[in-house]
């Protein structure tokens, strides 16, 4: 019913949190534990941006985990609060993922993508989120997180 999602360690000269984060498989079990009774309770719940980063993490897991693969994903947190919601660790270099609940794209949630750039000279991350358009800003490739998550190897190829 959970799974734990490791930390990454290259840490870069920080110090990390390196605690594991813990996930639901299936969020109606977090929904009905919180006390959301109805989906129209959901977008209006202060959980809400949990829950659905807890829905794709799961749903990349899955992907992974359906296709008989160790999942090669991870989170990344310094202890200054810097912190990014998914690793994916690849052949090439680690990729970063943050995830949003919003429909619309706010200049807010690439802070911690510019930080991770800066950081680790990446030269590409993404940002999921809960809208229908797919844009680039800079060195992140924004993307609806259904199509991500349903073709991930379209992506990042070379995972599976």
């Amino acid at each position: 019913m959970t799974f734990q999602l490791p930390a990454y360690f290259n840490n870069y000269r920080k110090t990390i949190v390196k605690r594991p984060k813990i996930y639901f498989y299936d969020t109606a079990i977090v929904c009905g534990l919180t006390g959301i009774r109805r989906p129209e309770h959901l977008q209006w719940h202060p959980a809400y941006g949990q829950i659905f980063e807890s829905m794709v993490t799961a749903d990349i897991m899955k992907y992974f985990l359906h296709r008989g693969v160790r999942p090669p994903i991870y989170y990344w947190r310094d202890k200054t609060g810097h912190e990014i919601d998914l690793i994916i660790d690849t052949d090439k270099e680690p990729l970063a993922v943050e995830i949003k609940s919003g429909q619309t794209v706010n200049p807010e949630w690439f802070r911690h993508l510019r930080y991770w750039h800066k950081l680790t000279g990446s030269s590409r991350s993404y940002l999921l989120y809960g809208g229908t358009r797919t844009m680039t800003r800079g060195a992140t490739h924004v993307i609806p997180w259904r199509e991500f998550v349903r073709h991930l190897d379209r992506y990042i190829p070379g995972l599976t």
